[in-house]
């Protein structure tokens, strides 16, 4: 009744309480039967699925969280020896994860109950597929997460091919499983190129995975989104070593060509693609950016409206709108009013209220926004109050980037640009020279994290150790 509901876009809350409802019926006539407690808990978990992906957007998550605990935990005690009891645990947990990821927050706790579920659940019956499945999807969950802190992922992120790779064998004509496959090469992409490292080796897998899911259910959602992302992870990559990323951003815009007008996703990952175009055409002097920035911050600006809940849509629309202020510098013609929109983008993350910082725990996110604050400062030199102030709270925000991914290369590249603009403005003064230091330290330990970076940012790095006092990198 709650999957009818939703895809015929009406609340899933009435189907709910009516499973609901007849569950506990069952359970006030036979209290002891174990079978009734784990379908009062699946219903609890589904409800809570939909209400996490936004499908009730006036319902708050936080109720339905607690009960489908609650209740996942009764039919575990009640229904030890019955995998679905452990796997519903493993579901409530994983799904709380997702939401947590979309709302960036932290998944960490949710993730490892989430993973410690389905292993029970396993540890009954090897074969349950469903479990095998998500079990395989917390692990590259839990691999993306431990990328964006700095902590190894390989290991998850094995361990979650191997669940994969024995979720497709038993039976390949399901088809989740090749999309939890594919989905992990998208997460392996964004891995390496953090590091500055080529992605090749998880996009060819990820495109020969599609062609198995084309295979059997070419109507799975990701086979849309999943070409068009694996092609504009192989462009980002030849983007930043300074190389000709034509042939991939023409894959990238063909598999995205493939969506039909208003289908769900098609704003989102065209608003990637022709953010990536735009990237491409500023690194070549900005010739035809225009068109494919201003395209690309609509688009992602429809996906932010038709998925409020999505932080990591917010955080791409903001980037989007960077690229729009960094044509305008370009172009000589500076324009604040696209940090403004970045601004307000991301500050629809923290909610409103405003959650603390404490409780948002993506490093992306207080990176973009010491990026804002760098270009602003940039804006206000001719007013050096008003600039320190906004390169203070740049440094802030980097730091808060860095206190949850210490190694983190974009955020200490734009902790370096921000220490470099404070010793331009400080001159020979002795605070000009600690900016300096402190600018050449966050330029050496991003080229580390991300050698790519000295690309481009060499000369800053070189001109933070001129003002120090230093030697330069000949």
């Amino acid at each position: 009744m709650m999957n009818a509901a939703s895809e015929h876009g009406a609340p899933v809350r009435p189907g709910f309480e009516r499973a609901r409802t007849a569950c506990e019926r069952a359970l006030t006539a036979s209290p002891r039967t174990p079978e009734a407690h784990v379908k009062l808990a699946w219903v609890h978990n589904c409800f809570a699925w939909w209400i996490a992906g936004g499908r009730d957007r006036g319902e708050d998550p936080e109720p339905a969280w607690r009960e489908a605990a609650e209740r996942a935990g009764d039919a575990a005690i009640w229904s030890p020896g019955d995998p679905m009891a452990h796997y519903i645990t493993g579901a409530v947990a994983r799904t709380r994860a997702l939401d947590a990821l979309n709302r960036g927050r932290s998944a960490r706790a949710a993730l490892d109950t989430a993973i410690a579920g389905y292993e029970a659940a396993l540890r009954l019956d090897p074969d349950f597929l469903w479990a095998l499945n998500e079990l395989s999807s917390s692990l590259a969950l839990r691999g993306k997460v431990e990328s964006l802190h700095g902590k190894d992922p390989r290991a998850s992120f094995a361990a979650a091919v191997q669940g994969g790779e024995r979720a497709t064998a038993l039976d390949p004509e399901f088809p989740y499983p090749w999309a939890t496959r594919v989905q992990l090469t998208l997460y392996e992409a964004e891995h390496l190129l953090r590091a500055g490292a080529p992605p090749d080796a998880p996009v060819e897998r990820g495109l020969s995975l599609l062609a198995e899911l084309e295979k059997r259910n070419p109507d799975q959602p990701l086979i849309l989104f999943g070409r068009p992302a694996l092609w504009r992870s192989r462009a980002q990559h030849l983007i930043a070593r300074g190389e000709d990323a034509t042939m991939a951003l023409s894959g990238a815009e063909a598999a995205a060509g493939r969506f039909a007008p208003g289908a769900p996703g098609r704003d989102e990952i065209w608003g990637l693609v022709l953010a990536t175009k735009a990237q491409a055409a500023l690194g070549r002097g900005g010739e035809d950016a225009e068109a494919s920035v201003r395209d690309a911050c609509a688009a992602l600006a429809r996906a932010a409206a038709d998925a409020p809940f999505d932080a990591e849509i917010k955080l791409w629309l903001a980037e989007a709108h960077l690229l729009s202020f960094r044509l305008s510098v370009q172009r000589g013609r500076p324009d604040a009013a696209p940090l403004e929109l970045a601004f307000a983008a991301l500050s629809a993350l923290r909610g409103a209220p405003p959650v603390a910082d404490s409780e948002l725990d993506d490093p992306r996110m207080f990176t973009t926004f010491a990026e804002i604050h760098a270009a602003r400062a940039g804006l206000l030199l001719g007013d050096p109050p008003a600039a320190d102030s906004e390169l203070a709270q740049g440094i802030a925000q980097a730091n808060e980037a860095l206190a949850r991914h210490p190694r983190f290369a974009a955020a200490l590249s734009v902790l370096g640009r921000s220490w470099l603009l404070r010793a331009r403005a400080a001159g020979p003064a002795p605070a000009g020279k600690d900016a300096a230091s402190h600018a050449a330290a966050a330029f050496e330990k991003a080229f580390e994290a991300n050698p790519l970076l000295a690309r481009v940012e060499q000369a800053l790095l070189d001109e933070a150790r001129r003002l120090e006092g230093g030697k330069t990198t000949k």
